[in-house]
């Protein structure tokens, strides 16, 4: 997912389970605490970003 392009990536998640975005969620997180270790700070922010936007769509899934 990370090699995508945000939109492309947006795209992907928007057609995921409730199941596989909480998965995704985790996986990019853990991916984002090793950016901030290893002081890739910018890939870091990329990764809280999408993170933030996935979260989103699992509250709308939520919701209905």
């Amino acid at each position: 997912l990370i090699t995508h392009g945000f939109c492309s990536f947006i795209k992907d998640a928007e057609s995921m389970s409730y199941k596989e975005l909480n998965t995704t969620i985790r996986k990019l997180t853990k991916q984002m605490h090793s950016a901030a270790a290893e002081l890739d700070f910018e890939k870091a922010a990329m990764l809280r970003d999408k993170i933030m936007e996935l979260k989103k769509m699992l509250h709308e899934i939520e919701e209905d």
